[in-house]
Parts: structure tokens; sequence; C-alpha cells
């Protein structure tokens, strides 16, 4: 299971070995689960907020960009690791931000790193 929460810490989002991801309302007393997002076909291992988007990396060599500004959250991207997606080894197993001052400020990459010894960046406009 892996974690997550919003910048306002009012929504945390766990990452689970079900494939989904569940967000909680924190502002609520319990917390009450407020969404299920599904989409990955394999575990899922890591979960990061950047502004108003959700990216998830997964075991199906997929990294998934959500949006949770929105309500119900939608799916934006899929990105896709290698063409090996779901072969063993091909899974997405971190996700981390840099800002891409090469292009422009306005610009963040993407890296995710697999256990096969890889990492992929990709350029994303925010």
């Amino acid at each position: 299971t892996t974690t997550t929460t919003t910048t306002k810490a009012t929504l945390y989002s766990a990452g689970s070995v079900d494939f989904s991801i569940k967000a909680w309302d924190l502002a609520q007393s319990p917390p009450v689960l407020k969404h299920t997002l599904t989409g990955h076909t394999n575990d899922v291992y890591s979960l990061a907020v950047r502004g108003p988007l959700l990216y998830s990396t997964s075991a199906d060599g997929t990294i998934r960009v959500w949006d949770i500004a929105q309500e119900p959250p939608v799916l934006l991207h899929q990105l896709l690791h290698n063409t090996t997606a779901g072969v063993s080894g091909s899974l997405v197993a971190a996700i981390a931000f840099a800002d891409n001052r090469m292009y422009s400020s306005s610009f963040v990459a993407v890296a995710a790193s697999q256990f096969e010894s890889s990492v992929r960046v990709w350029a994303l406009g925010c």
C-alpha cells in the first residue's frame, strides 16, 4: 500500500494491491471514503500529488495522471513506461518531480524508475 495527501491535507489517497486508489476526505470526522479510482491492471506502487494532479504508478507498467480537482476525479493521461507493460520486470516502482529549466519554468519533468534499472523522464506542461 502507498499513500499521499494533497497540499491542503483534506484528501488522503491510498493505492493498493487490489489495483485501485482510494481517496478519503479528511475534513470529515471520521474520514469518509470519497472516491475509488480504477484503471490500473496490477498493484499500485506509488502516488504523488503535484497541484491538482495525482500521479499513480503500478506494476502494470504505467503512470496514470488524475485530475483530483474534478468531481469525480478524471483520468487525464496514461503514460506507458515501456512496451512490455504487464510483463515481469516492467513495473513502475516510484515517481518524482523536478523543475525543467531547459525549456521553461512552466514545464515539469516526471521521472519514473523500475526495478529493471531504468528511468524515463517526461516533460509535461503545467
